[in-house]
């Protein structure tokens, strides 16, 4: 019962906008899903993580076994989890939302192996690490296939790089991190919104060749079958 994917919503997700605030989520709406506590949580820990690890530290070299420490590690390591999943089902049931209410495919980046070629600040490795983008994907896919509503990822390639007013795709087009401004035609937005414009395009394109591709298996199962009751 999955709605008529004609029209998409795309979600671009997990870039890091300022050292207090993450932009977790920008559809291509513009709708921004950013979360300053997330951050604030994130330093909180931190410190508290370190303040043990030093604890720990001073023990070890008295030659004391610091379990008492481990045990708190383990539980503040619980509760970080916790609360990435919170916010994880927080940002996939509005994008669903939006979705259902829109009647609206939804377009998502094939985020596989992003850490690994993507470049980050030293600063901001710490963020990306701790990030399950998988689990924010799984929840988006899990809610949409509940509500009826189709999901598709596809290659982010240059998808920050293509204006999707004429197609120019060039490094340039990004004169700053946040800012996209084409070379070719001037068009100009957000560098976030720009990306999940062209998901959604692409994963426009993506639903119709799946969509080709099972209409050709179905014409040659039915071909099969014909065949099959002609020779009996």
């Amino acid at each position: 019962r999955f709605n008529h994917a004609c029209s998409w919503l795309a979600a671009q997700a997990f870039e890091m906008k300022t050292a207090n605030k993450i932009n977790l989520a920008t559809d291509s709406d513009g709708d921004v899903y950013t979360n300053t506590e997330t951050e604030q949580v994130r330093q909180k820990r931190n410190k508290v993580r370190r303040s043990l690890g030093r604890k720990a530290g001073k023990l070890k070299r008295s030659g004391k076994r610091p379990k008492q420490i481990k045990r708190k590690l383990k539980v503040l390591s619980g509760k970080e989890r916790r609360f990435k999943a919170n916010e994880n089902h927080r940002i996939s049931k509005r994008i669903v939302e939006k979705a259902t209410d829109t009647r609206r495919g939804i377009g998502l980046e094939d985020l596989t192996e992003i850490r690994e070629r993507t470049r980050f600040r030293k600063t901001q490795r710490d963020k990306m690490s701790k990030w399950s983008f998988a689990e924010l994907r799984g929840f988006i896919e899990y809610k949409a296939k509940l509500a009826g509503v189709a999901v598709i990822a596809v290659d982010p390639r240059d998808t920050s790089r293509t204006c999707p007013e004429c197609g120019h795709i060039d490094k340039g087009n990004r004169p700053v991190r946040a800012l996209f401004m084409c070379r070719s035609c001037g068009h100009f937005d957000h560098a976030d919104v720009v990306g999940a414009t062209n998901i959604a395009s692409a994963a426009k394109v993506a639903w119709r060749e799946v969509a080709e591709r099972q209409l050709e298996k179905a014409a040659e199962y039915s071909d099969k079958r014909h065949l099959q009751r002609v020779s009996v």
